[in-house]
């Protein structure tokens, strides 16, 4: 309440401490920064203290607004590095902190107790000089910070490596390619370099300097101009190289062509050497070419025009034969032009300029195999046509032969015949054959008469049998048509038997109309069965278009459902068996279409039952294979795989498949009884080595239940983890959930063992820490004993604290430190110490220290914050008093009385 008290006390007051007391209780934040701004020589640590106080108070908030720290920084533009530094309001600092330079943000950033602030500074400094300082200055205080500007320097430096590292390559690439530019000989491997480098500078992910860019171009027009002069001439050579070896080639392909292709060919052989010429010509223009092209060219293309002009020589020969044997020519005698042109034939072979090193021209050897077979058959017709000739005057011969022995049909069918054979005839050789033709002609008709006389009892009588027909069908127990229409037949095959003469020609017609009348009852017959027959047939058609569907419709490229072909078919084939009675010759008719369709499909299905037979087959030789190789972990899957594989392949022939099923059932069945062989000794060793590991499981959690002394079990629980180590490793393809329960299990052995051993040292640390207690409390027996007690007294407690026995090095080395200046006789410093550990546990709680204590607490915390500043990690208070107990046990005590009065403020703050 007396504030302006204070600030004079503060301000005037020759006593430091009284100056710095006042100070700690100003409340005004513009006083406080006055008094750190005032220039007195000898007050130096006041306006540290003052300014110390204004930066707490001002962190604490002070009760100010936004705008009431902004109004202060405005009216006090001094204390803006300050208020940047420690103002509570983190949009005023930034406020500030963004205003500065990067140098002052540099500076600055390790004063700033706030992390995020050192972050967002960080952040917000960018050139090299100013993050080196920063990093210099914040070196070990804010790792984020930190972290933040060592990553741009790292970004930074990356940067200008990576920069020389471009400016190298560019100027590396220009200096290779103003080399190539240099070169006076070309060569293949300068037109390399030079596309190489051209993708190396066009793939620079970077742009190099105008310079740099403008000699790289430089150099790259000069290099590209040679190359394009270079390739061009290349690529002409080597056109030139391809053509001849095309026309070559083409030469050996000529080679290999039979007649007939060479003739189909030849235009198209023509118009490719036409083709290959010019471009030859065309590639001339660019360079020259060689005398081994040129020498090779003349010589493939005069081939070429030799096999031409045999495949024309033999269409002509052709030509002239189809026009003789059509009968289309007009030369008097054709044979002698074929002659003329087969012998022409013979020529064009002879004058051809084939090449030996060329394959032979099989083309040119069937042309003279043809030439010759034509000069053969001409010879040969002339031959023939003279053999004909005799033979015609040997028929005649065997016509009047025929006349004599009274075979009058026979003699009847020859005369006409060679009537019409004569008619190929002219000249002397037809006036001869007319002469006896007319001869014979009148031998036979007198024959003839002959003969009707002889045959008209038989004629009558077989027009009687066919006029009692009706009547003895009439008659019959079980007439039938079919037997009727059979009788009926046989009567008119009799008939035609008798052969054609004027008196079957008077006959016939009453044969005729009994036939008529004796086939009326099987006409009906007939004509019902006709139209059942046709009915069928109709019933059948659709069948047939249902199978040509299945055909065309199908895409057979496209790997068609081949069961559901197969189904259609049989369900096609069984409907048509149900359909039996049908006109032979159209339903022989219908069934040769439908079989020619259903043999097209089994073409199909043919291939597809080949290919899927052999797919079975060799799932089963992959089971042979097995049974002769070793099994191992992963041949299950392998074999179950196969079986699977199986099932997927289509369709195949019923019998092939049940054999090939038999063949791969019989290895399946053995692979998987070998593979169970190995499964179960594998598993018997599985088990085996897993029951290692479960039984050193088992004896650690034993040990945990059962230990009491850590240094017995510490040496088994070693021994059984060097156990464990050494067990063999478990074998491979076991369930990871296996494996990870093993872990697991022995994770939990080893946390029971170490649960085990924690209880147990915190029992040893607990009965450890009493014997403390103890030996503290003689120890204070025997510091409080007078100067003058007896020897006895001072050995009798001695003994005492040397019988409590204790094992913490910790505890025994501090405690023989109190021990040794138990029997000091000054105690003061011994009170002070005490006195400063007390208010140290008092601020730690938060507990109020005793008036005469006040001034002390409160020089002591000034002290820190002066040392320390603000913005510290929090301190784990469980842990601090734990250490402060042992602390006291092994600090000297102070004089009895007021040794009594720390044991009860201390025994207060411990509860």
């Amino acid at each position: 309440a007396n504030q302006t008290i204070l600030q004079k006390l503060a301000s005037n007051d020759v006593e430091p401490s009284v100056r710095h007391a006042a100070m700690s209780k100003i409340s005004d934040p513009q006083a406080l920064f006055n008094l750190s701004q005032t220039d007195v020589s000898n007050q130096s640590e006041s306006r540290e203290f003052a300014e110390t106080a204004f930066r707490n108070l001002i962190q604490s908030g002070c009760d100010f607004t936004e705008a009431d720290f902004k109004a202060f920084m405005v009216n006090n533009p001094k204390s803006q590095i300050i208020l940047a530094k420690y103002c509570p309001d983190a949009d005023i600092r930034d406020e500030i902190l963004i205003s500065l330079d990067e140098s002052e943000k540099a500076e600055i950033i390790s004063d700033i107790p706030y992390s995020k602030t050192r972050v967002m500074l960080a952040e917000n400094i960018s050139s090299i000089a100013s993050l080196e300082v920063a990093r210099k200055n914040l070196k070990g205080k804010d790792k984020s910070a930190e972290k933040i500007i060592k990553a741009k320097i790292d970004a930074f430096h990356a940067e200008q490596k990576l920069e020389l590292e471009n400016t190298t390559l560019a100027i590396s690439i220009r200096e290779q390619m103003e080399s190539l530019a240099r070169y006076v000989n070309w060569s293949d491997e300068i037109r390399v370099k030079f596309f190489k480098l051209s993708k190396s500078w066009g793939a620079l992910s970077f742009t190099p300097s105008a310079e740099e860019t403008a000699l790289y171009q430089q150099a790259f027009a000069t290099v590209e101009a040679d190359v394009k002069h270079n390739m061009a001439i290349t690529l002409s050579q080597k056109s030139q190289e391809t053509i001849v070896n095309s026309l070559e080639t083409l030469c050996e392909k000529i080679a290999a062509y039979p007649l007939d292709t060479m003739l189909s060919e030849s235009k198209e052989v023509s118009d490719k050497l036409i083709d290959l010429s010019w471009q030859l010509s065309k590639e001339a223009e660019t360079i020259p070419h060689t005398v081994n092209v040129h020498e090779r060219f003349n010589l493939a293309s005069g081939a070429i025009k030799s096999a031409i002009s045999i495949s024309k020589s033999v269409k002509e020969s052709r030509a002239l034969t189809i026009n003789d044997e059509s009968g289309d020519t007009d030369d008097i005698n054709p044979s002698n032009e074929v002659n003329i042109k087969a012998k022409a034939i013979l020529q064009a072979t002879k004058r051809s300029a084939w090449p030996n090193k060329y394959p032979t021209l099989l083309s040119a050897n069937e042309a003279i195999l043809e030439a010759n077979t034509l000069l053969s058959a001409s010879n040969d017709a002339r031959k023939q046509a003279k053999e004909s000739l005799d033979n015609l005057h040997k028929r005649i011969n065997r016509i009047f032969g025929s006349t004599k022995r009274g075979d009058v049909g026979r003699a009847q069918r020859e005369l006409a015949s060679v009537l019409k054979a004569s008619n190929h005839y002219e000249g002397s050789d037809r006036k001869k054959l007319d002469e006896r033709i007319e001869e014979l002609t009148d031998e036979v008709n007198k024959m003839g008469d002959w003969k009707d006389f002889a045959i008209e009892p038989k004629l009558v009588e077989l027009c009687e049998q066919m006029e009692a027909l009706p009547e003895l069908e009439r008659q019959s127990k079980s007439p039938s048509a079919d037997k009727l229409a059979k009788k009926i037949k046989t009567l008119q095959e009799t008939w035609k038997t008798m052969g054609s003469s004027d008196i079957s020609d008077t006959y016939w017609p009453r044969f005729k109309e009994a036939g008529d009348k004796a086939y009326e009852p099987c006409a009906e017959f007939f004509k019902q069965r006709r139209a059942i027959q046709q009915e069928n047939l109709e019933k059948r058609e659709p069948l047939v278009s249902k199978m040509k569907d299945l055909f065309e419709a199908t895409d057979w490229d496209a790997k068609p459902d081949f069961k559901t072909i197969e189904d259609s078919i049989s369900q096609i084939m069984q409907s048509w068996k149900k359909i039996k009675d049908v006109e032979h010759g159209r339903g022989q008719k219908q069934w040769e279409k439908l079989a020619k369709i259903k043999d097209q499909i089994n073409e199909k299905l043919d291939i597809e039952y080949d290919k899927n037979i052999s797919a079975k087959h060799a799932l089963t030789t992959q089971f042979e294979q097995m049974l002769e190789e070793d099994v191992s972990d992963q041949s299950l899957d392998k074999l179950k795989f196969i079986q699977s594989k199986w099932k997927q392949i289509g369709v195949t022939r019923r019998k092939q498949d049940q054999d090939a099923w038999l063949k791969f059932k019989a290895a399946s069945d053995a692979v998987y009884e070998k593979i169970q062989g190995l499964r179960n000794a594998k598993r018997a060793v599985e088990d085996e080595k897993i029951g290692a590991y479960k039984q050193i499981h088992s004896q650690i959690h034993q040990l945990a239940k059962s230990t009491q002394d850590l240094t017995v079990s510490d040496k088994e629980f070693d021994a059984l983890k060097e156990q464990y180590q050494a067990l063999p490793a478990l074998p491979t393809g076991l369930p990871e959930k296996l494996i990870e329960r093993l872990d697991n299990d022995y994770a939990k052995a080893s946390d029971a063992y170490a649960g085990a051993k924690d209880r147990l040292n915190k029992e040893k640390l607990d009965n450890e820490f009493e014997t403390l207690v103890a030996k503290a409390q003689f120890c204070a027996e025997l510091e409080q004993l007078p100067e003058s007690a007896e020897q006895s007294a001072i050995d009798e407690l001695q003994d005492k604290i040397s019988s409590l026995e204790m094992s913490n090095k910790d505890y025994i080395k501090r405690f023989s430190k109190r021990l040794k200046k138990a029997r000091d006789t000054s105690r003061d410093d011994y009170a002070s110490a005490r006195r400063l550990l007390i208010i140290d546990c008092e601020i730690l709680i938060g507990i109020d220290s005793p008036k005469e204590d006040k001034d002390l607490r409160l020089q002591i915390q000034l002290d820190r914050m002066k040392q320390q500043g603000f913005g510290n990690a929090p301190i784990d208070i469980s842990a601090t008093m734990n250490n402060n107990k042992l602390e006291w046990l092994c600090m000297p005590g102070a004089e009895a009385k007021l040794q009594k009065q720390f044991d009860e403020r201390f025994n207060k703050l411990i509860k």
